[in-house]
Parts: C-alpha cells; structure tokens; sequence
C-alpha cells in the first residue's frame, strides 16, 4: 500500500513539474509575441516619420517659395509630430 501511494505522489509531483513547464512555456511563447508586436509597430512608425521627413524634404527643394508655403500648410495640419 505505501507503494502505491508513493507512486501516485512521484505521479502527482510530475504531473504538477509538467504544468509548471508548460506554464513556462506560455509566458514565454507570449512575451516573444508581445516583444514582435512592439517592435513591429516601432518600425512601421519609425519608417512613417522617415518618409515623412523625406516628403518634406523634397517637397522643400522642389516647390517655389510661394507653393512652399501652401504645402507647408497642408502638411502642419496632416503631420503627427
């Protein structure tokens, strides 16, 4: 009978071993998708304000002095900074 029973504690402390490696498992599954997420959405923002700025840029060397002037006015209203 004590054999039994040590056997169903071994059992039990693998099975609670088991649980615990898969919980593991899971924040870590979840962490690395959480960490993806994050850079994936600080990318797209950084190549959006890069574009951004190249559009300005270019928008600045092309346009006349009084065009300048009405694009730099559509742009402060449509800008995120």
């Amino acid at each position: 009978m004590s054999d039994l029973n040590h056997f169903r504690e071994e059992e039990q402390a693998e099975e609670q071993r088991f649980e615990w490696v898969l919980f593991a498992m899971c924040v870590c599954i979840s962490a690395i998708i959480i960490a993806f997420v994050i850079f994936v959405i600080g990318m797209t923002a950084l190549i959006g304000h890069t574009m951004l700025q190249r559009r300005e840029t270019i928008i600045s060397i092309l346009a006349t002095p009084k065009r300048l002037r009405r694009t730099e006015q559509r742009f402060m209203k449509v800008s995120f900074c």
